[in-house]
């Protein structure tokens, strides 16, 4: 989303990278822009793509195949009869590179495996990957924050990522919506942010480059909103098994007793929830003709809530 990184030199690291010339875009290959379009119009992060194949935890020396990405790229742009998406994403602190791939339909996911399943691991995508990809093709309404646990962790995290690509590469923008954590982050980053007041409100940026994660006000606040990610855990030996959220002000904690309370029960401080169970999705059936499309038996379905996110939709049907 595109190819961006240069693999002749070999293997890299984050602070080694070298990158082509000018990126390089495929034929249907979603992009950036159309995510970030589709996030704005859902009001929400886009979570329906979710890649199926992964270069995660397989060792190759790319020196002695420098060409492997760009073919694998390339076979994509040429052979894809619907959307997908390719991302180059430094993992275990810029020590190496997952270079996944979404590839929408399952005739397409067949050949590139059977072309390159050597290098990139496959995952088949959960009913959960595809309710999601139905509702960014308008084929399924949005979920509500009521609906789904996720956007409404999403939707009280007190902060919202802007882009910041103008910035530089490892440029970060913020803004606020909780006044509480907007206070810690200028209290421990304000000095190093750029402030800059807009129609939508405050808004502060910043370029990290050359900063460790130790020293990385977007990681601190990726760690610190101001309800944190559901998580597992047995806080007393012997205990059953539960699902724990914790919030870090009194009116998000408020908050989710009002909406999800009936889920979820809170402890003494008032502070800490937990439930005996994750909180899932409703199940929604997905209409035939959608699932008749994803398998390559027919080009087009109904898309009845593109309404709801208008000119947000991706690369589409292949016509």
């Amino acid at each position: 989303m595109p190819r961006v990184i240069d693999f002749s030199h070999g293997n890299q690291t984050e602070w080694s990278e070298s990158r082509l010339p000018e990126p390089v875009h495929g034929e249907r290959e979603i992009r950036a822009e159309e995510l970030e379009a589709l996030s704005e119009a859902l009001n929400s992060p886009v979570t329906g793509f979710m890649p199926q194949f992964s270069t995660y935890g397989r060792s190759f020396d790319l020196s002695a195949q420098p060409d492997l990405l760009d073919a694998a790229h390339k076979w994509l742009s040429e052979n894809a009869t619907g959307p997908w998406l390719w991302s180059e994403i430094w993992a275990n602190h810029g020590h190496s590179l997952d270079l996944t791939v979404y590839i929408e339909r399952k005739p397409d996911q067949e050949r590139f495996l059977a072309e390159f399943g050597g290098s990139f691991g496959f995952t088949e995508a959960s009913a959960w990957d595809l309710g999601c990809l139905a509702v960014n093709r308008g084929v399924l309404p949005p979920l509500t924050a009521l609906e789904s646990f996720s956007k409404w962790g999403t939707e009280h995290a007190g902060f919202r990522w802007l882009p910041a690509d103008d910035i530089g590469r490892r440029g970060m923008r913020v803004a606020f919506d909780h006044d509480g954590l907007e206070a810690e982050f200028v209290a421990r980053w304000g000095d190093q942010m750029i402030v800059r007041e807009t129609e939508n409100g405050r808004v502060y940026e910043a370029n990290l480059a050359g900063r460790s994660w130790r020293d990385d006000p977007s990681g601190w606040l990726g760690a610190n909103p101001a309800v944190g990610s559901i998580g597992g855990r047995s806080s007393v030996p012997g205990e059953p098994y539960k699902w724990v959220v914790e919030t870090r002000f009194d009116d998000v904690a408020a908050a989710l007793q009002r909406d999800w309370g009936h889920f979820f029960t809170a402890d003494a401080s008032g502070r800490v929830f937990s439930a005996d169970e994750y909180p899932r999705i409703p199940e929604r059936d997905l209409p035939e003709d959608f699932l008749a499309y994803l398998r390559g038996e027919a080009e087009d379905f109904a898309a009845p809530y593109l309404s709801a996110i208008t000119g947000a939709a991706p690369a589409g049907p292949v016509p």
